[in-house]
């Protein structure tokens, strides 16, 4: 019986209390006054004038709801999170019932006040409440995902400390770093004193950056930025809003360095470019490819990460939209590819982050595909905008753009400012590095260099890696994921091709590539030396060739089509394990199995004779594994 008193007793209690709550259907007229006065000034964005009518208000008529309501709307308004969480909790104190969003707005508030266990409760309690306002129930749960990813980062930090990259910072904001695949050249955006997008150029000189530049080839009084550099650092991709021949508003132009100067941009054409916006650009798969943000038609949201790659003719294939495992309703934006081409970087504010724009990163699975983003988490994530991550091509050091250092309203005279940051990545977060190619290729002769078409294969799945045709320089830096053993064919038609592989198990740093120099020689010069062709390979101790060979077969297919005039002798050779018969006889059978396959694809049997030698034709030491995989080989030599 006691028990039913004292609930009867809370019930009236409460009902008396919520019985005094003033609304402005019922306020008396002063403060009714007063409120809409303050809410003619919230409305002028007169926020001071306006607080000070609410307050007023509020001491003449204490429990009018009304007021309270706006008075923490207003201080929402003015990102004064503290002020905002007194009043909307003095709202819920007065009539927990009165207005459901009021749940929602709390949370946004206490999200922004890093209190995310209430800021989750609040947000549940809000999706318990509301069931008509679906918009606003979607973004709820939006929210409540945030909130419940920020208290876990919060209390997980990964242990990474970002810093000013203070070389490159000034009193404008600078965003958008780009990187060459050597380590030694940056340009990024910087806002200059009149406010628009200017390019700035900086160089890695004993063992520090140099006072960044403006590149006075590109930069006009309208806006230049967000570059890309391309992995050999001779070609530059970036936005330029209003340029010349421009499809809309900000399109992608392209200038290459020559002599030590860039050339005059040219827009990248209408595959590229739309009436839409493109812009965010970088290179990948060794400049072959590039991936951008646009909003052009077919984009899931506000704007979309967009890939397109280069064809054998140097244009560029219709860009592909990377679908909705990585595009959102909302904008994703800064794409960046590491060399290694296994990860991809970007900047959301949609997925569930700590606020603002956050950095995600993707890993592209064993078909090519994406798999679901992972936010970096805190504190390289912050309540501001982050965006602009690169990570140097070694896999330990990375770059990005935020403004955290601005987030605190109580400094006076601070205006919101991107900032370029440096950091090391922890274990987490590091990835394998690349390994780097410096190569030449010249004419054996003259010493010329040879504009050759070069492929790179993976020889466990004969998947072409990388495959692109030299200028006449004959100089390529190729970018490759260290953990493979790679194929490299060098081809130009008037050349004998060259065959070579090489191990990239081991990391190769980036100011440590391999220097590959090779020289080719003239069909017409050749002067009865055998070429090897070191990716056709057997099954051990037998003649059946491995599906890894067949890159290297269609490659001496073509080499025999392209010069229909000439013979070949194809000769197999052993190592020293086994007898010196048996070694005869698989030399033997190994070289017909190449014969026979160049049959089947259609060369004439009278361009064709084998041989096989065993053994007894070493070119290296048969005392070490190495040496015994260099003498197990197939080469060919053109018979006059």
């Amino acid at each position: 019986m006691r028990l039913a008193s004292l609930i009867i007793f809370s019930f009236c209690i409460s009902f008396l209390f919520s019985q005094s709550v003033i609304t402005k259907k019922d306020a008396p007229k002063q403060s009714l006054k007063l409120f809409l006065n303050g809410v003619e000034q919230y409305r002028a964005n007169q926020y001071a004038k306006a607080i000070s009518l609410f307050e007023k208000s509020l001491q003449k008529t204490p429990n009018f709801i009304d007021a309270e309501l706006q008075w923490a709307s207003v201080c929402f308004e003015m990102k004064n999170y503290e002020c905002a969480e007194i009043h909307f909790q003095k709202v819920l104190t007065l009539d927990s019932t009165y207005n459901s969003k009021v749940y929602y707005t709390l949370s946004l508030t206490q999200y922004q006040l890093d209190h995310f266990k209430q800021a989750k409760e609040n947000c549940t309690t809000y999706l318990r409440k509301e069931s008509a306002n679906q918009d606003l129930i979607a973004k709820a749960k939006l929210l409540l995902k945030s909130t419940t990813f920020a208290d876990s980062a919060t209390r997980n930090p990964v242990p990474i400390v970002p810093t000013l990259l203070k070389s490159f910072n000034s009193d404008y904001s600078e965003y958008m770093p780009t990187i060459s695949a050597d380590g030694k050249t940056a340009v990024f955006t910087r806002r200059t004193v009149r406010n628009d997008e200017d390019l700035f150029i900086s160089h890695f000189i004993d063992s520090s950056w140099t006072e960044a530049i403006p590149i006075n080839d590109l930069n006009t009084p309208a806006n230049e930025g967000s570059p890309a550099l391309s992995p050999d650092g001779t070609s530059l991709i970036f936005t330029i809003c209003d340029g010349p021949f421009s499809f809309g508003g900000c399109d992608l132009y392209l200038s290459d360095l020559k002599d030590g100067h860039w050339t005059q941009p040219y827009n990248m054409g209408e595959k590229i470019n739309t009436p839409a916006y493109e812009s965010n650009a970088c290179f990948a798969e060794n400049g072959n490819a590039i991936y951008f943000t646009s909003n052009r038609k077919g984009t899931l949201g506000g704007y979309d990460i967009w890939m397109s790659r280069r064809k054998k003719d140097h244009s560029w294939s219709v860009p592909k939209n990377l679908g909705p495992t990585i595009n959102t309703s909302g904008n994703e934006l800064s794409p960046f590819i590491h060399p290694n081409g296994m990860v991809l970087y970007f900047s959301s504010d949609y997925f569930p982050g700590m606020g603002g724009r956050d950095l995600f990163y993707s890993i592209a699975d064993e078909n090519g595909n994406w798999e679901p983003p992972v936010n970096l988490g805190y504190p390289i994530n912050s309540k501001g905008d982050e965006s602009s991550f690169v990570v140097f091509p070694d896999g330990q050091k990375a770059w990005m753009a935020s403004d955290k250092k601005y987030l605190n309203q109580s400094i006076p005279n601070q205006h919101p400012n991107l900032d370029l940051y440096e950091m090391i990545l922890p274990a987490s977060l590091s990835i394998p590095s690349s390994t780097y190619i410096e190569l030449t290729v010249s004419d054996k002769l003259t010493d010329a260099g040879i504009s050759a078409t070069v492929s790179i294969f993976d020889l466990s799945n004969n998947k072409v890696f990388y495959e692109n045709t030299i200028d006449s320089s004959g100089k390529l830096l190729i970018a490759l994921p260290t953990g493979a053993d790679y194929g490299m064919h060098i081809y130009h038609k008037d050349y004998l091709f060259i065959s070579d592989q090489f191990r990239c198990t081991v990391p190769k740093k980036i100011y440590n590539p391999f220097i590959i120099h090779k020289k080719m020689e003239r069909v017409s010069d050749q002067n009865n030396v055998p070429v090897s062709l070191k990716n056709i390979l057997f099954e051990s101790g037998t003649a059946n060739l491995k599906k890894e060979s067949r890159f290297e077969l269609m490659a001496l297919v073509q080499f025999l089509n392209d010069n229909p005039q000439l013979k070949l002798k194809i000769t197999g050779h052993t190592d020293n394990i086994g007898t010196e018969a048996d070694n005869q006889i698989l030399s033997e059978k190994r070289a017909s199995a190449v014969v026979d396959f160049l049959k089947q694809k259609g060369i004439a049997m009278e361009r064709l004779i084998h041989e096989g030698k065993g053994e007894t034709m070493p070119v290296d030491d048969n005392n070490t594994e190495e040496g015994r995989q260099n003498n197990r080989r197939i080469e060919f030599l053109i018979i006059k």
